[in-house]
């Protein structure tokens, strides 16, 4: 079965990139970019399912300015005759490690650019599920935040590590695996545990959890 969805996602990965998608205009050099469609076209790798929640977990590291941790993903179906390939977002140089379906079925995926594209099974029927994916890496870093968007890795007036986040142009998926569309918000809301030393401390706008490392 596994070889089987291997070469099914093969073949649509080659599709994706032959296809000719109604394109979007990079900024930079005038052009339109399969990147810049993949992106901002709904697809139907994205229309067949609707997030409902997302549960993420991170622990950044001042000294390496890199992030780990996870993502569980709620999601509904809501096309049932659908691809079996749901697209997850998550830009460059970021890395997903591990996909898992329901928490316990591993996942094959494939990158194209910042797309992420997983393996569905065909025999999995229910309306709800799940999933769990695991990231690591170096995201972006703002140059000028908040105008410019990424991770901020500064420090205090007294000399303590400052880190924040600043990503609402550039997109969620700078740093965590999502589906990064306008079109879609979790209806059920979201929630953050931030894993940071002990003698540093977690601020946020609203309540979320923060774990003393």
């Amino acid at each position: 079965m596994k070889f089987i969805l291997t070469i099914f996602l093969l073949v649509m990965f080659s599709i994706v990139s032959e296809s000719g998608f109604s394109s979007e205009q990079d900024s930079a050099t005038g052009k339109f970019t399969l990147a810049d469609s993949i992106r901002g076209r709904i697809s139907p790798e994205r229309a067949w399912w609707n997030v409902l929640r997302y549960d993420i977990t991170v622990k950044p590291d001042y000294k390496s300015k890199t992030i780990s941790g996870k993502n569980n993903i709620e999601f509904e179906t809501v096309i049932e005759k659908h691809p079996l390939i749901i697209q997850i977002d998550l830009q460059e140089p970021m890395q997903i490690d591990s996909v898992f379906l329901n928490a316990n079925i591993p996942l094959f995926f494939k990158r194209f650019g910042n797309a992420w594209y997983v393996a569905f099974p065909p025999d999995e029927d229910k309306k709800i599920n799940s999933l769990l994916i695991y990231f690591h890496g170096e995201p972006q870093e703002a140059k000028y935040p908040p105008w410019d968007g990424g991770w901020v890795w500064s420090k205090d007036s007294l000399g303590n590590p400052w880190m924040s986040v600043a990503c609402q142009g550039i997109g969620a998926s700078v740093w965590y695996p999502c589906k990064d569309h306008q079109s879609d918000e979790p209806d059920k809301g979201a929630s953050l545990t931030m894993i940071v030393p002990a003698d540093l401390t977690g601020s946020f706008k609203r309540q979320i959890k923060i774990k003393g490392g």
